[in-house]
């Protein structure tokens, strides 16, 4: 007997009980207090029982959560294999609670952390993670501004973050342009950058990030954060970057902030971006800071986003955290 069916049986049988006893109560037999305990507990069991069911059967698709921090930023993905790979974890312990949300309540385990910088705001949450969850790998940019003498000293966050894997002897892979991670038998990851030194001139506003390509069958995934239109200009001339459905960035997607070549070439259909919300804002008024403010004549020369339909838009600091969703073949974000 399978796992599903091991759990159908189980729901079964206690549910025969809870019928029975409830039978007694019809027939204003008096009940003693362990019979209504054991109704208690059968309806309790029976409740764990078919969370449990429904863990051990999800549909075998690509969930893709892209938090709304207050501080920082999160992704955290989850194959179609139950792989759960987390990528940066703000500043601070909001994200265990946005874990707890969505992950089994009996499970304590991620495996693998990605650290996309070494900025405290998107390290510190990682540090909390580090200590509720059981984590088999960690991976960070082979390449920071202090390996490169462009910072004095590394963040004092992301040292603590460091200190705290070696200590509790985590493995840390440090990675760059051109290597591929098999996030599982299905889903995988290309690291689009950060590339050489020799290769690309590195500062403070292009600093060396980890940024890359989720593929899950015919579906991609671009994760970009804070990448400046200098980096974005730079990647567009390579072949791994071409064409993704869904664009995620860190910043208010705003015409200074995309490069239209690269949005050419990238080609999204869906845009993942974070743009605070004034008070007095409102939905429409929010859509069009990203929207063509002219005549659709000068529509694309002005908005390098003009094939991305603006129900297509996700902000989310408007929207709350965005769930990305795919089998393969058809994709959904909401």
């Amino acid at each position: 007997m399978n796992r599903g069916g091991f759990f159908i049986s189980i729901l079964f049988f206690f549910h025969c009980i809870f019928i029975a006893l409830i039978y007694d109560m019809s027939m204003n037999r008096i009940i003693s207090k362990p019979f209504i305990i054991g109704a208690v507990a059968t309806l309790a069991i029976s409740g764990v029982g078919a969370y449990i069911w429904k863990e051990g059967n999800r549909p075998h698709v690509l969930e893709i959560y892209v938090f709304a921090l207050k501080s920082g930023r999160s992704i955290f993905v989850r194959t179609p294999e139950d792989r759960r790979i987390l990528i940066d974890g703000g500043a601070n312990s909001e994200i265990v609670a946005e874990l707890t949300k969505i992950l089994p309540f009996y499970s304590r385990r991620i495996d693998a952390i990605i650290a996309t910088n070494t900025e405290g705001k998107n390290i510190s949450g990682l540090i909390d993670v580090l200590k509720r969850y059981r984590i088999d790998q960690v991976y960070i940019a082979s390449t920071s501004l202090s390996d490169i003498s462009m910072a004095s000293s590394i963040d004092s966050i992301y040292k603590t973050f460091l200190s705290t894997l070696n200590t509790m002897k985590i493995n840390i892979h440090g990675i760059e342009a051109g290597e591929h991670i098999d996030f599982d038998q299905h889903v995988s990851g290309d690291i689009l950058f950060p590339v050489l030194a020799s290769n690309f001139q590195y500062s403070k506003a292009s600093a060396p990030e980890i940024l890359m390509k989720i593929s899950f069958g015919s579906i991609s995934v671009a994760l970009f954060g804070n990448a400046s239109t200098k980096i974005q200009k730079y990647l567009v001339f390579q072949e791994k970057i071409q064409h993704s459905n869904v664009l995620i960035v860190s910043h208010n997607a705003s015409l200074g902030s995309l490069a239209p070549q690269f949005i050419d070439v990238v080609q999204p259909r869906f845009l993942v971006y974070s743009k605070s919300i004034p008070k007095s804002s409102t939905l429409s008024s929010n859509k069009k800071d990203i929207s063509s403010r002219t005549s659709s004549k000068t529509k694309k020369q002005e908005d390098p986003l003009a094939m991305v339909l603006l129900e297509n838009r996700f902000n989310i600091q408007e929207k709350g955290t965005i769930k990305i969703v795919s089998d393969g073949d058809i994709i959904s974000v909401y």
